[in-house]
């Protein structure tokens, strides 16, 4: 396994925990710091793919959300924590320039 297939990896993890309930915390962590930035660009992601991924992650969430399942259990007390503040979606799109 190279560098690059390795990058894909842990963006391919982190977006499945961010997803998936457990990690969120350091998933979201991941994708607002310079965690993201760092691996897409050992990723070798264009720039129009980072934001593509990050619009398509909030998407999700969002999607999620709304269907109130965002968590393993689809419980309504779960799904508040899934809200991805403005500050969070912001600076991860500026970080991932």
């Amino acid at each position: 396994m190279g560098l690059r297939d390795l990058s894909e990896a842990i963006i391919l993890q982190s977006a499945s925990d961010l997803l998936g309930a457990p990690n969120d915390e350091e998933a979201l962590e991941f994708f607002s710091g310079e965690g993201f930035r760092m691996c897409a660009e050992m990723a070798r992601m264009r720039h129009d793919d980072k934001i593509e991924f990050l619009n398509m992650l909030v998407e999700s969430i969002s999607a999620c959300k709304k269907a109130n399942t965002c968590s393993a259990h689809g419980s309504r007390k779960a799904v508040k924590r899934w809200a991805v503040p403005h500050k969070v979606r912001k600076n991860a799109v500026m970080n991932a320039v």
